[in-house]
């Protein structure tokens, strides 16, 4: 929720926009390919994609991307081609193709994941950066980031179970 803010902050701002194909933003975009599945010998069937994929379709994830732990193509081709898992936080993970034309279907995938970085891309800071400084210290949320300060650390609760 936090980078969707952050987005529409920068289309309200004139930085980014909506419907416009994000490519010129995210070049790893312009060309990504839909996968229609396996041939016989188990490689993948890729086909170029329709439309261009736009800042709307990654935040409402009608873009194409899913992750591979729901979707099995996609699983399948992460592990032929040696793709890490998003869990991995590798940029490796983020090189999956589409798994339907971009505006066609919703699937829950790795679209935050570009919108972050088409966030730090028009505002030339880190998304870390770019969240202290536009929504998290004016809302006076000190305690919120990627990481674990000293103090937050201090601070940190057990698990509890019965």
């Amino acid at each position: 929720a936090v980078t969707s803010v952050a987005a529409m902050q920068l289309v309200e701002g004139g930085l980014l926009t909506l419907d416009a194909p994000i490519a010129p933003v995210l070049p790893e975009l312009a060309e990504r390919p839909v996968l229609e599945g396996f041939d016989a010998e188990g490689r993948p069937r890729l086909r170029p994609a329709k439309r261009p994929v736009t800042l709307r379709h990654l935040l409402t994830h009608t873009a194409g991307f899913a992750y591979d732990m729901w979707n099995a193509d996609i699983k399948r081709l992460m592990e032929r081609e040696n793709v890490p898992g998003v869990i991995s936080c590798r940029q490796a993970a983020l090189q999956t193709p589409l798994t339907f034309d971009p505006g066609e279907k919703w699937h829950y995938g790795i679209n935050i994941d570009f919108v972050g970085r088409a966030v730090e891309a028009v505002s030339g800071r880190s998304l870390q950066d770019y969240f202290r400084a536009h929504i998290l210290d004016p809302l006076g949320m000190a305690d919120t980031g990627f990481t674990l300060g000293p103090g937050q650390r201090a601070r940190r609760v057990g698990m509890h179970a019965r």
